[in-house]
């Protein structure tokens, strides 16, 4: 697809053999003392669907989740995660109207169904603000009802254009909020990842979670050869190895990272040449929307 905002630079040909595949997860397992979410990562994830399938059968307990750009999905894999919808999380990568300047091809109906099952969702990476909420209603009326918004990290956007984002994400803020207190069984409820937890603070009183990265700490990568990693960006840029499944995590690398909060890193200074990341700005005015918008009256849907 050769994506023009993909933030993986330094892609290769290195391959997780089922042998490190086993390794990984029982050394995981070890070392988690509550429950353990592995994120099942590529490149794309369903090149490798076979280790994809073992991971799910045979660590049961074990919350997978994975991102897919959709272009192998087919109605076996589609019966798989209705089968396995307890324990698989999906995201479907679609960019709305921009999928086509972005990607130069479509995904089949057939993707964006398994957006549709339990939890999972719709992921929207725009690199023009001014489409989002069209890229929204058109994907909606396609029957997804579950979305993540971001901008594409690595780009440069101007005062203007953040202005159009935030624009953006105020409409569907109250869109969401208007549609909160429908029952979770009301097929026309539009729902937005994380969104509804800060809602659910507002509304219920129910303390959210901290949802920054937390690398190096709650947060680790896994590299093809059982390289341990803050996350996947220092992976790709070959920047501080922890350790490996083997010998385990070097306590003092890992120790820099702990209390970093987002665009603080050094991936993601790397990758912005020096400059706050699009992924810090992005979420702080998500947070911002969220919170101010969430409070707002529900039948003002513009602002």
């Amino acid at each position: 697809m050769n994506c023009k905002y993909c933030y993986q630079r330094n892609k290769g040909s290195e391959d997780m053999s089922m042998h490190i595949v086993v390794d990984s997860m029982n050394y995981l397992l070890n070392q988690s003392s509550r429950n353990l979410e592995v994120f099942l990562w590529g490149g794309e994830p369903l090149l490798r669907r076979g280790a994809i399938e073992y991971c799910v059968k045979n660590y049961p307990s074990v919350q997978f989740r994975m991102g897919t750009n959709g272009t192998l999905v087919d109605d076996s894999f589609v019966e798989f995660c209705n089968k396995h919808r307890d324990n698989l999380g999906v995201y479907v990568s679609h960019d709305g109207l921009e999928q086509r300047p972005n990607r130069s091809m479509e995904i089949s109906d057939k993707a964006l169904e398994i957006a549709s099952i339990k939890n999972n969702f719709v992921h929207i990476v725009s690199t023009d603000p001014s489409t989002i909420v069209d890229s929204v209603e058109l994907l909606y009326d396609r029957g997804v009802r579950r979305f993540k918004i971001s901008l594409a990290n690595g780009l440069r956007y101007s005062e203007d254009q953040l202005f159009e984002y935030r624009k953006s994400l105020s409409k569907l803020v109250l869109w969401a909020r208007l549609d909160y207190f429908k029952p979770e069984n009301d097929k026309s409820k539009i729902e937005f990842k994380t969104w509804n937890q800060i809602l659910d603070n507002h509304f219920l009183g129910i303390e959210t979670e901290n949802y920054d990265c937390n690398v190096g700490s709650s947060t680790i990568a896994i590299s093809p050869d059982g390289s341990i990693y803050p996350c996947d960006w220092y992976y790709d840029l070959k920047l501080d190895r922890l350790g490996n499944i083997y010998s385990g995590i070097d306590e003092i690398v890992r120790k820099k990272f702990i209390g970093l909060k987002c665009g603080e890193c050094m991936a993601e200074k790397i990758s912005n040449g020096g400059d706050p990341s699009t992924s810090s700005i992005a979420s702080k005015i998500e947070k911002e929307v969220v919170i101010a918008c969430g409070t707002k009256d529900p039948e003002m849907r513009t602002i």
